[in-house]
């Protein structure tokens, strides 16, 4: 009897564990404190992401979509014209783009730390790690 060993496909993980950063990402956005308005704005670049994230076969998903957030918030940075282009053909006022985006990439941290079975802390501001305990 042959046996032939084969290297495991970690794309089949990749691509799990981006199904669940893009599925944690819209059921925090749909529970977002916001108003419809930014909201709607939030979901449309989203969707962007994602897209541009899941396509091409050179890198992994999941390492595309933290690529592509990281380019953008460099162009923000930068302010290039591709950024006018991007608000243009998303139809979101270029000046809401920079929190939008940092608000996106807390997201998915959040998304990210609970994937990993991490809980994502956040301090708030003046309190101590200390506090409260005896």
């Amino acid at each position: 009897m042959v046996v032939r060993l084969v290297e495991p496909d970690s794309g089949i993980e990749e691509r799990e564990l981006f199904r669940k950063l893009v599925e944690c990402v819209l059921a925090l956005l749909k529970g977002l404190e916001t108003d419809e308005k930014t909201r709607k704005y939030l979901g449309v670049l989203w969707q962007f992401l994602r897209i541009q994230a899941a396509e091409g076969v050179e890198a992994a998903p999941v390492s595309r979509l933290d690529d592509a957030l990281k380019a953008e918030l460099q162009t923000l940075d930068e302010e290039r014209p591709s950024l006018r282009q991007l608000a243009e053909r998303l139809h979101i006022p270029r000046e809401r783009l920079p929190a939008l985006y940092r608000t996106l990439g807390d997201l998915l941290e959040r998304c990210r730390a609970a994937n990993s079975g991490k809980t994502a802390v956040t301090l708030l501001k003046g309190k101590s790690t200390q506090e409260g305990k005896a």
